[in-house]
């Protein structure tokens, strides 16, 4: 395959999993919350980018259910960065790689908005604990510092899957990023309009930096000294109509909500 062309590829594939994969990590990330109100007996509503519980509820149920999202999303993450490291050998491994990386990010990503946002999962955890502010200071240098460390781990990725080659790796690295964080913010921006007005925004930064790793891999890239490992790479016609799916699943049912319990 010509480098023009395994680049081209590159990125339409990367570009297909990041969005399928950010799909699937907010999703997870929400029903992870609402697996969480259902085992403390509480009903919920799922929507895109939030689960609304009705009735009373104590505070620790909803410290339990508003901490659930970022652990889940943080230690899923991080397993399947490892775990799944050669899974897959074209589209596949590139998905299980966003899935990972972009679910770590989100937990990391409620970290670092802690001390700025009371309405997002850990600084309601915070608000509710009636932390001292100090806390939300060190939740937000835990923030910084994984990221950070998500930073220099897909730096790998992309010397691996690269062809070694600056435009190779922009493609891979940034440019993907850039076009699947498109894709994403229009397929949630319907859904985010529905929330209340306080919540839009936390809920578009959400979708918006769940890659933000992605393009800060330029710092440590130069760093790295990893063996090519170059992928088989095909028009994802599997992940173009998965994406498809899952983002009319975001849109309609999700969109307008459903209900559970």
């Amino acid at each position: 395959m010509e480098p023009k062309v395994r680049r081209r590829s590159l990125l339409v594939n990367s570009s297909v999993a990041f969005v399928l994969a950010g799909i699937i990590a907010t999703t997870t990330h929400e029903v992870s919350h609402l697996v969480a109100g259902l085992i403390v007996g509480e009903s919920g509503t799922l929507f895109a980018t939030s689960v609304e519980f009705a009735g009373e509820r104590s505070v620790s149920d909803q410290i339990t259910t508003a901490a659930t999202g970022p652990i889940f999303s943080l230690v899923s993450g991080l397993l399947l960065i490892f775990v799944s490291r050669e899974w897959g050998r074209g589209f596949g491994r590139l998905l299980w790689m966003w899935v990972g990386f972009m679910s770590a990010q989100i937990g990391f990503g409620y970290f670092l908005i802690a001390p700025f946002a009371t309405v997002g999962d850990t600084g309601r955890v915070l608000a509710l604990l009636e932390a001292p502010p100090i806390a939300s200071w060190v939740s937000l240098a835990l923030g910084m510092v994984g990221t950070l460390l998500l930073s220099a781990l897909f730096a790998r990725r992309v010397v691996a899957y690269s062809d070694g080659t600056d435009e190779s790796m922009r493609a891979f690295g940034i440019f993907s990023w850039l076009i699947g964080t498109g894709v994403l913010v229009v397929i949630y921006l319907p859904a985010a309009f529905r929330l209340p007005p306080e919540a839009v925004f936390i809920s578009l930064l959400g979708v918006v930096a769940a890659g933000i790793f992605a393009p800060m891999f330029s710092f440590f890239y130069r760093l790295v000294h990893v063996e090519a490992e170059p992928l088989e790479l095909r028009v994802p016609t599997a992940g173009i109509v998965g994406l498809v799916v899952a983002a009319l699943i975001v849109i309609v049912p999700l969109g307008i909500g459903v209900p559970f319990g």
